[in-house]
């Protein structure tokens, strides 16, 4: 599809200076797809061969894309696939302290959630935040995925969460916008532009900024970012945060990464504070990035009271193991979690009042006169060690695992085990009675049918 000759009209009358250059690029194929690697978890990509991205921690531009559909190490979270502008986060957050406790108001997908999640203080925790019900079910997914149990994820609105009395040290307002920058990655995206959706997402963003602003305690840091470049959209909120009474941050970003200084698009924004990825000059998609920081003392998050904790299950006690950071609670509806003190006190107390789809790493349930059935999330969890029976799969067995058909294997323990690819934790299965169940979450399995899988694989 064509670019809309509205929004052409507009990127030359706001960035003048960047028009040509942008238009060429939006209408090229899409800039290399890149992933971020879970430092947590082997890969076995062989990523000598691809372009380290120069902003990111462990992530790489592909020289090509693979059908990650058929990687058994993309469902065991080794690593996230994510446009590489948007990784810029991971730079921006080694200029701030380490967070305690902080916020990702609009987390879905995940992608910056996660390069949240690896930046915490060693004792903080996160709490990711999506309004959209769909939408929240997969961030939860890729949170269970990536394996942190220092992460929370509601289903709720800003205002809904500060009437909690939460605040955090740190707050990314990764707010939803007009989406321009993905106008190359994603040509039908163009059909859904309009000259009146930037202005219509302005006041969207405001009204979450206006929201979600008391979640933020005095000396912490927000984080306002979005994937487009309406000037209505960035430098005109970056001016808002400022009238709120924030303090603009300087970022001072390498003038070799590409990103393009929001002071020449508008002079009233000092030098430093704000950034742009644009097609054409930047080397990926479009992204705006700034920082701020409420006036006040930085002071540690609220502590609530601790409680002594409720003795675990003897079958789940003899094989779950995890360091004194880290604390375990039932939830009233009888599922077990493992995570930081202060995030399950905090879901503990809130958990009437907002859905909470995630406590931490799910460890699992034990129904009334049943074993245990642990959760997928316990399997694919980095700070838990898990003494269990575990089954190899060659690459064939893996994707038929993955697609959650049934399978046969001699010399499997019975009971629950863990479902490995190489070094990789797929999931679990269970034996009983001699025959193998396949316990691969329905909602998660690869809809390619396994000889198509098979047949790529080959090729």
């Amino acid at each position: 599809m064509e670019i809309p000759e509205a929004f052409v009209k507009r990127l030359y009358e706001e960035l003048p200076g960047f028009a040509d250059s942008m238009i060429a690029a939006l209408l090229e194929p899409p800039h290399a797809t890149s992933i971020r690697l879970n430092k947590h978890k082997a890969t076995g990509l062989p990523l000598q061969k691809h372009q380290a991205i120069p902003w990111a921690d462990e992530a790489f531009w592909l020289h090509e894309r693979p059908v990650f559909t058929l990687d058994p190490a993309f469902h065991a979270g080794a690593y996230y696939v994510q446009e590489s502008s948007s990784m810029l986060l991971s730079a921006i957050l080694k200029r701030l302290p380490a967070a305690r406790m902080a916020i990702d108001i609009s987390a879905a997908p995940g992608g910056k959630t996660t390069i949240l999640a690896d930046a915490l203080h060693h004792d903080g925790w996160l709490l990711a935040n999506e309004i959209i019900p769909k939408r929240a079910e997969i961030l939860k997914a890729n949170m269970d995925r990536w394996g942190n149990s220092r992460v929370v994820v509601s289903n709720t609105s800003a205002a809904h969460l500060a009437a909690t009395g939460l605040q955090a040290d740190l707050l990314l307002l990764d707010v939803p916008c007009s989406g321009e920058g993905m106008f190359r990655k994603d040509p039908d995206s163009r059909q859904h532009w309009h000259a009146a959706l930037s202005e219509q997402c302005s006041v969207l963003q405001s009204q979450i900024m206006n929201e979600a602003l008391p979640l933020l305690q005095p000396g912490g840091y927000l984080i306002y970012s979005t994937c487009t470049f309406s000037c209505a959209e960035n430098e005109q909120q970056w001016h808002r945060l400022q009238q709120h009474g924030l303090i603009p941050f300087r970022l001072d970003l390498p003038s070799e990464w590409g990103f393009v200084d929001a002071h020449e698009v508008d002079r009233t924004v000092p030098t430093g504070h704000a950034y742009h990825a644009f097609p054409g000059t930047s080397k990926g998609e479009g992204f705006f990035i700034a920082v701020f920081q409420t006036p006040g003392s930085n002071e540690k998050p609220s502590k609530w009271a601790d409680k002594e904790e409720m003795p675990l299950p003897l079958e789940i006690r003899n094989v779950v193991h995890y360091d004194s950071q880290l604390m375990h609670v039932r939830s009233p509806k009888g599922m077990w979690y493992v995570g930081n003190r202060n995030q399950l006190e905090w879901c503990e107390r809130v958990e009437k009042r907002l859905p909470l789809l995630r406590w931490g790493t799910a460890l699992g349930e034990i129904p009334k006169g049943r074993p245990w059935l642990p959760a997928h999330a316990l399997a694919l969890a980095t700070d838990i060690q898990l003494n269990m029976p575990q089954v190899q799969l060659q690459a064939t067995l893996a994707l038929w695992y993955l697609a959650r058909k049934d399978f046969q294997l001699n010399e499997v323990p019975e009971g629950n085990f863990l479902v490995k690819y190489g070094e990789h934790t797929l999931g679990w299965g269970y034996k009983m009675k001699g025959k193998l169940l396949n316990c691969y979450p329905a909602n998660e399995k690869i809809r390619m049918l396994a000889q198509q899988a098979v047949k790529v694989l080959d090729e």
